[in-house]
């Protein structure tokens, strides 16, 4: 489990990858706070996504297929 790491009351959830399972959580008031306020968007469809995706499959032409 993880100790220390996000709150859980806020929300916690598991994902099963190929090669890893995943135990996520929200972060914490504090963290949030540590990480400068960080704020989740949604970047999907905006020029910030493809820049994004034009810097990952420079760097990994593999993955071009998988997108």
């Amino acid at each position: 489990m993880l100790t220390g790491v996000g709150d859980r009351a806020l929300g916690e959830w598991y994902e099963r990858g190929l090669t890893a399972y995943h135990l996520r959580r929200r972060l914490s008031d504090e963290e949030r706070a540590y990480a400068g306020g960080l704020e989740v968007r949604d970047i999907r469809g905006t020029e910030e996504e493809a820049g994004r995706l034009v810097r990952l499959f420079d760097e990994a032409p593999h993955l071009r297929g998988l997108l």
